[in-house]
């Protein structure tokens, strides 16, 4: 007797975070909106949900539905939390497929499309023509066996090349499937032997999703830099985390974005090229950190308008220091510089160094140089200390060099720019830094 198919509904999962993820990434996916997809997905990993979804006692497993009546990210779910080893079927009107489960993991994949074939996966892959294709094809059959089987035998592939080739082949099919919006589907029993692969059906989600967002296409949802990216909402519990798998400018990227700023603003405040923090927010997409925003709107960065000012007013301060020091040592000047600097800490020497261009510090080159070694929000302001330490050195030098008296006359220009930061700048908590500094350095030379 041929046993009766247990029909999935979405009655037997229960409401929770977790499956309304999962849904949801559907919806998008079905939308083609992949960005959104790709992070409800990953939303939905970080829950760590694994509870078996109840199926029948019997001998024999046999369920599935209908997929406008439950998305197949249902079904795979099934099939995972229970562990379940067989084969699933899926239809839509044109195409078909079958999934190969192993204690709920998926080790193998085919369908009726000739693109998802492993023989045209080899010749994507491989530096093999058609006809030398169909000759393997041929002698594979003749000695009965499988073509991935009789392509490592033969070492016209190795076992890694097919291990990469039919994970290609998984994630290719899923990503199809995904798309399917009508259809069929079923789970039944079936022996499995020994499997090359195995992927975890959500993670299979993840990546298809992250297959449809390749970087051109994330660059036609940027037509330009005035998109505002902010973060995701679920990613709350996972700053710290996500902040210890970045390196410096990936860090300082990641404290930039705040829903107001937009890509321009990004990449002025971070001083880098457009491609590299380009690449950032994309990389930052694909691991479902960050979405776009609807807003269109450029606001004012205040803090970088104040940051800048500070800094501009910083180097015109050095400025006056090393033209009016070079104006008594000359050529001298540059040992005079370079003591000072041996005397800061290692990463206050780098950041100067790699700003100066002839006897001048460079504001975009010194914000790049800086993150590299303060990315944290907390270091925002450390730029602050480093000016004063260059300050401090480079006129003791100075001092040492020429005597008190002729310092003291470079110091008193410094202390009308003093004056004009008081008048001028608006009351901050970096003007009040910044006249802290300078009523260190006039106090101890004038």
């Amino acid at each position: 007797m041929k046993e009766q198919l247990e029909v999935l509904t979405k009655e037997k999962f229960p409401e929770n975070d977790f499956f309304n993820h999962l849904e949801r990434g559907m919806d998008f996916y079905w939308e083609q909106n992949y960005e959104r997809a790709l992070e409800e997905w990953i939303a939905a990993s970080r829950k760590h949900y694994d509870e078996p979804v109840p199926l029948k006692n019997s001998k024999t497993i046999f369920f599935g539905s209908k997929i406008d009546i439950l998305p197949v990210v249902y079904f795979f779910y099934t099939i995972s939390s229970n562990l379940l080893t067989g084969m699933a079927v899926i239809k839509d009107k044109e195409h078909s497929c079958r999934l190969f489960f192993k204690k709920g993991y998926v080790v193998f994949a085919n369908s009726s499309k000739t693109e998802s074939r492993l023989g045209n996966f080899l010749l994507k892959q491989k530096d093999i023509s058609l006809q030398q294709l169909e000759n393997i094809v041929l002698k594979a059959k003749e000695e009965n066996k499988r073509l991935g089987t009789f392509l490592v035998e033969k070492r016209i592939i190795s076992r890694e090349t097919l291990k990469d080739i039919l994970s290609l082949q998984v994630q290719e099919i899923v990503s199809e499937v995904l798309n399917w919006q009508k259809g069929s589907y079923f789970f039944t029993d079936w022996e499995i032997g020994k499997s090359e692969i195995r992927h975890d059906p959500l993670d299979l989600l993840v990546l298809a999703a992250r297959r449809k967002l390749t970087f051109s296409k994330f660059k036609e949802l940027i037509p330009d830099n005035k998109v505002i990216f902010k973060f995701s909402p679920y990613i709350e519990e996972e700053r710290l985390n996500i902040l210890g798998k970045l390196n410096a400018n990936e860090r300082f990227i990641f404290s930039l974005i705040d829903g107001k700023r937009n890509i321009e603003q990004i990449i002025n405040f971070s001083g880098g090229d457009e491609t590299s923090v380009i690449n950032i927010l994309y990389y930052f997409l694909e691991q479902g950190w960050i979405r776009r925003t609807k807003e269109v709107v450029e606001y004012q960065d205040e803090e970088f308008a104040g940051l800048s000012k500070s800094l501009e007013s910083l180097i015109f301060i050095f400025d006056i220091i090393y033209q009016g020091l070079f104006k008594q040592v000359g050529t001298k000047i540059t040992d005079l510089l370079e003591n000072s600097l041996k005397k800061m800490p290692v990463e206050y020497q780098k950041i100067i160094q790699a700003s100066l261009v002839k006897d001048k510090i460079e504001l975009p080159r010194f914000l790049k140089s800086f993150i590299q070694y303060f990315p944290d929000e907390e270091d925002r302001y450390v730029f602050v200390d480093i000016f004063q330490e260059v300050y401090l050195y480079f006129l003791e030098e100075g001092e040492r060099f020429l005597g008190n008296w002729l310092v003291k006359g470079i110091v008193e220009d410094i202390a009308k720019t003093k004056t004009d930061i008081e008048k001028f700048y608006l009351q901050t908590e970096t003007k009040e830094k910044l006249l802290r500094v300078l009523d260190v350095i006039v106090k101890r030379f004038c």
